[in-house]
């Protein structure tokens, strides 16, 4: 396999892990980690170029940018908790 395929699959794994954490954490509808899991990729690969267009070398791991790619993660699993709330834990008064 060649490198880059590697990165791209530890990539995607480190990701989907921090929105199934991120799930556990804030909690809600079953069918809500979905969201967190495509809003976690995302911001992982945007993260990720925005690192390497920077030339951010802090906490790489071979071609991938970790720590611009963690914080794109968790910025835009914060963004889709903050843009679909769960109403539902609001109307049980």
């Amino acid at each position: 396999m060649s490198g880059t395929i590697v990165s791209f699959i530890l990539g995607f794994l480190l990701s989907t892990a921090f929105a199934c954490v991120f799930h556990l954490l804030v909690g809600g509808p079953a069918g809500r980690i979905l969201l967190y899991i495509i809003m976690a990729n995302v911001g992982f690969l945007a993260g990720h170029f925005i690192g390497r267009g920077l030339g951010v070398s802090l906490m790489k791991l071979g071609p991938l940018y970790l720590l611009t790619a963690t914080a794109g993660s968790v910025a835009f699993l914060l963004f889709a908790k903050w843009l679909w709330p769960d109403y539902s834990e609001s109307a049980e008064t």
